[in-house]
């Protein structure tokens, strides 16, 4: 049943269980009952210990996440996961790593292992990121005379002369000192 479901729906769709029950449990309005049903056992993967920290750290994020025991080659998917834990785990990823992981990697590769791998590339590619908006920042404007902007400044002086004074320009609570004009 399991492998039909694979080959018709995609894989974060497929069922992650599969538990056959003689009837189902009701409750007195006639609804499922949920917390009646039995725990599904779900299939695990190959190897039963992490080959790194950061595979042993994906594998508790993905425990926490999900509220089973996962192992580095366990499919996000067939342990229960669907599009909104994809999200929380990249969220818990980040917060983990540091490392904003799209949530579309974990569809692509949805093991701890594959994870993991993934880590360093998005480390370097968010790096990259944050050196380009560093780059493309502009230098913090200088402060004119007063607390005058530049801009408002050179307006004024346009006026009265590069010596001339500027009058009304500071700004409010913030006292002028310019010593060769006589304000305090």
């Amino acid at each position: 049943m399991r492998k039909h479901a694979a080959e018709h729906l995609p894989a974060a769709m497929a069922p992650a269980a599969i538990v056959a029950l003689d009837t189902l449990p009701r409750t007195p309005g006639g609804k499922l009952e949920r917390a009646a049903l039995p725990a599904p056992l779900l299939a695990g993967g190959r190897d039963t210990e992490p080959c790194s920290a950061a595979e042993r750290t994906l594998c508790e994020l993905f425990t926490e996440v999900l509220g089973v025991t996962a192992r580095p080659r366990d499919s996000f998917f067939d342990l229960g996961g669907h599009s909104l834990l994809a999200d929380r785990l990249a969220g818990r990823i980040w917060e983990s790593f540091g490392v904003r992981l799209p949530v579309k990697e974990v569809f692509s590769g949805p093991t701890p292992a594959e994870l993991a791998a993934r880590l360093p590339a998005q480390a370097a590619a968010d790096a990259a990121v944050v050196g380009a908006v560093q780059a493309l920042v502009p230098a913090p404007r200088r402060r004119g005379r007063a607390g005058v902007q530049p801009s408002c400044r050179a307006t004024a002086q346009r006026a009265d002369g590069p010596q001339g004074p500027v009058h009304g320009h500071g700004r409010r609570g913030v006292p002028a000192r310019d010593p060769a004009h006589g304000l305090p």
